[in-house]
């Protein structure tokens, strides 16, 4: 993506328990370019490196693509090996990758588990 397209976005990050229905219903007072937005779903309760990641997210990510399914949507906190394909599985667009990477053994090694994860959810060698 180029960056002006990143430098020029608008988006919008939202707690656990936020309910995007309810946001949505409110888009015109935020702005009335809220279809150009990304959303970005935190995963854990903010504030705690290495959070435990809450599963119950998924369902608000479902509905969040359901209303607007051309929306860039991304998840922060809890992402792990284990549960990528659950994100791809339900829409979303990028994941952002914090302590899976540094919190434990070799942080290179760890990055590239995750490029190559990536790659077989993708079934493309060449990501």
């Amino acid at each position: 993506m180029p960056k002006e397209a990143v430098t020029n976005s608008k988006g919008l990050a939202r707690k656990v328990r936020f309910s995007f229905s309810c946001l949505e219903a409110k888009r015109v007072s935020l702005d009335g370019d809220f279809n150009h937005w990304k959303l970005l779903f935190l995963t854990v309760d903010p504030g705690y490196y290495g959070g435990t990641f809450q599963a119950h997210v998924l369902k608000k990510i479902e509905e969040a693509r359901k209303i607007s399914p051309d929306k860039v949507i991304s998840v922060d906190g809890g992402v792990s090996l284990d549960n990528l394909s659950l994100f791809k599985d339900i829409g979303v667009d990028a994941v952002c990758v914090g302590s899976r990477i540094f919190l434990g053994g070799i942080p290179e090694e760890n990055y590239m588990k995750f490029i190559n994860r990536m790659k077989e959810l993708e079934g493309n060698e060449s990501i």
